[in-house]
């Protein structure tokens, strides 16, 4: 008895079966009757080509800025403390003190005038003409050999003038500015020839009633 083979690949629409030819063939129907049916084109896919780009030009990456330190402020200082004035103390004036010489006799005789008839004679307007009118009066009429300042204050009071607050600052300026009088580191004044030549001509001065 031959037997029948019949290959069936299940891909392919093919069963594979082996016997009487006339088993073959009512299984081959049968199976072509339910199983295989037309088959639909398998569905071709074509592998994706993956197309490589072309390598652009990289970019440089933005290189990382450190964020800005801000200085540090600097120490303010703080505010001075407000400070009251200081209240400068006022200059304190020394007060030159003069005393009379008592034994001073300034009154006339036969040979000479008094001290203020000399004075209303000669007629001195400023302290520096006064300074030396009473100078030369005592040095040239009196004959004294040593004049201090309490000499030429008594004199002052004598003719009833009010005598400089500063005798020594008005004598520097009798002797630095006009020269009429010497003053020695000694503390002796004495009346230049400079002096004795003004009180003997220009006094009293013209236009000054005698």
């Amino acid at each position: 008895m031959t037997t029948t083979k019949l290959k069936i690949d299940l891909n392919e629409g093919i069963l594979e079966i082996e016997g009487s030819e006339t088993f073959v063939k009512m299984i081959y129907t049968d199976f072509k009757a339910n199983f295989i049916q037309e088959t639909k084109p398998a569905l071709v896919v074509k592998p994706m080509v993956q197309t490589k780009l072309k390598d652009k030009p990289t970019e440089p990456e933005p290189e990382l800025t450190k964020p800005a330190v801000k200085p540090a402020p600097a120490p303010t200082e703080s505010a001075p403390t407000e400070l009251k004035p200081k209240t400068k103390k006022k200059p304190t004036i020394s007060i030159p003190i003069y005393n009379l010489v008592d034994d001073l006799n300034l009154a006339g005789t036969k040979d000479y005038p008094s001290l203020t008839e000399f004075t209303d004679l000669k007629v001195p307007i400023t302290n520096e003409e006064r300074n030396l009118i009473f100078l030369y009066y005592l040095q040239n009429l009196r004959k004294m050999d040593e004049v201090t300042i309490n000499h030429l204050y008594t004199c002052y009071k004598a003719v009833n003038i009010r005598a400089p607050f500063n005798i020594e600052h008005s004598l520097q300026t009798t002797a630095q500015q006009y020269g009429w009088i010497d003053i020695f580191k000694n503390g002796k004044i004495n009346v230049t020839a400079k002096g004795k030549e003004y009180v003997e001509k220009y006094l009293p001065k013209k236009g000054v009633r005698k």
